[in-house]
């Protein structure tokens, strides 16, 4: 006898698609991580070139409410981003008005994020080779898991961005409590 119960109904998945199923899920997530690794490279590269700041800063700041001029602006973001990237110690820039502590502490986090970068995107690569990896001696890739899996992270970038359009603000709060 087999040990089942009689008069129960038994189903067991064929071993092909458990393997099929196991390699979908296996290429999803390596997908997902490396469109993740995508977007945050994205956004980690330009977020740190001090020229695309600088520019942001002469477009946006109200010179006259700040007290500050174009010189003293571009000198507030080479200052800004050599402490995001590490190549200063403290950040202490030289405006005619004091920042606040809170937005100081914010610049600190900031600046850790931006030094965890390069541990997250090789953790990243490893765990999506490694998942590659084990889906090819599974058997071969998944095209649709690797596809679900980019479609997801971009899907999640869609989101991001139409509540952007719709309410920045509290997108930004959102992300900012999150981070």
């Amino acid at each position: 006898r087999d040990g089942r119960q009689p008069g129960r109904l038994h189903y067991r998945l064929p071993q092909d698609a458990v393997m099929a199923g196991l390699r979908f899920g296996l290429c999803l997530a390596a997908a997902f991580v490396l469109s993740a690794l995508a977007i945050l490279g994205a956004v980690l590269g330009p977020a740190t070139q001090t020229g695309l700041f600088e520019r942001a800063l002469l477009s946006t700041v109200n010179r006259e409410a700040v007290q500050a001029d174009e010189a003293q602006l571009r000198a507030f973001a080479r200052e800004t981003m050599a402490y995001l990237r590490g190549e200063k110690p403290a950040w202490e820039p030289s405006l005619s008005f004091a920042v606040p502590e809170a937005f100081s502490e914010h610049m600190r986090e900031v600046r850790g994020w931006v030094a965890a970068a390069p541990g997250v995107f090789a953790v990243g690569g490893v765990l999506a080779a490694m998942l590659l990896a084990l889906a090819w001696r599974l058997g071969g890739l998944s095209r649709r898991g690797c596809a679900a899996g980019m479609l997801l992270a971009m899907g999640l970038v869609a989101v991001g961005l139409l509540w952007a359009l719709a309410d920045f603000d509290s997108l930004w709060m959102v992300l900012h409590r999150l981070l």
